[in-house]
Parts: structure tokens; sequence; C-alpha cells
């Protein structure tokens, strides 16, 4: 006979806010960075990010984050997908 243990999350409460432990986990944070990035190559961001319809900040972290977690990354986002439609039918 096995028994199976719940993990309930944690409540934070940061002044009258209270947060989710999920807020903290190292893909919800965010960190400033400052770079220098040649002119035609942030030019050609900003384009390709315009035609997407984002701001180039936000497309270039997708950019990045394609590029470090490639497929492994996109499996798990179908497989949360596949997930949240499988339990809402």
């Amino acid at each position: 006979m096995s028994t199976s243990v719940k993990k309930t999350k944690k409540k934070i409460t940061y002044g009258k806010v209270n947060l989710d432990e999920d807020e903290f986990a190292p893909e919800n944070c965010k960190f400033r960075v400052s770079m220098l990035v040649p002119q035609d190559i942030l030019n050609e961001v900003r384009k390709l990010a315009k035609a997407k319809g984002l701001p180039y900040q936000i497309y270039i972290n997708q950019v990045l984050r394609d590029h470090v977690f490639g497929d492994a990354e996109k499996e798990r986002i179908k497989a949360v997908v596949l997930e949240v439609l499988g339990k809402a039918s």
C-alpha cells in the first residue's frame, strides 16, 4: 500500500500582497542585463519583432530561449498545453 503526499504551495506575503512560490521559480525571475549591440543587429531585431507584433525586448528573450533550450522547451510547452486541453475536455 502506497501513500501519496500532496504538495501544497507556500503562501508568501509581501506587504499586503500574497505571492505564489512559483513566482520565484528560475523561469519567472528576471534580471537586468546591460550589453552593447551593434546598430545593424539592433535595427534588424526591431524589424523582426515589429513584424511579429512584439516589443523587441520580448523578441530577444524568445530568440535566446529558443537558442538555449531549443526543442526541449518547445516539447515542455507542448506537454503542458496538451495536459491543460485534456483536463478541459
